[in-house]
Formats: structure tokens, C-alpha cells, sequence
């Protein structure tokens, strides 16, 4: 696994196959409705603006948060 930790690190410095971690803040507007919320990762090519693809799948299912 390749840390990144609070440092950027652009995806075309990336291998295939490359595992990278990077931790991201979530905050959530004290306005959201409690529910179940999916949490969904979308990577874009900074050259295109176009999502680069998972599986086929435009997003990457993280799991889901409970706001209370």
C-alpha cells in the first residue's frame, strides 16, 4: 500500500495496480435530514474533466453513513 497522507499526488503519477490511500475530510451541512446516505467515490481525468471508470461503473460504492 502506497500512503499519501495529507500530500496530493497526481493520478497519472499512479501504477496499475497501485493501491493508494488518501484520507479525505467529510463534512456534512448541520441542515441534512437524518437518513442513510451512500457514500460514492467519482475520480475525474484533470486533462478531460471525464470520469475515469470502475469496473465499467462511473462510481465506486464506499459504503454508507447514518446521520442522526
Amino acid at each position: 500500500q502506497s500512503a499519501l497522507g495529507g500530500d496530493w499526488r497526481p493520478i497519472q503519477s499512479w501504477s496499475a495496480g497501485e493501491r493508494v490511500h488518501q484520507d479525505v475530510p467529510l463534512t456534512l451541512d448541520p441542515a441534512t435530514p437524518p437518513g442513510d446516505y451512500r457514500l460514492l467515490l467519482v475520480v475525474y481525468d484533470p486533462a478531460t474533466g471525464q470520469p475515469h471508470t470502475f469496473g465499467g461503473q462511473a462510481a465506486l460504492s464506499l459504503g454508507e453513513l447514518m446521520v442522526r
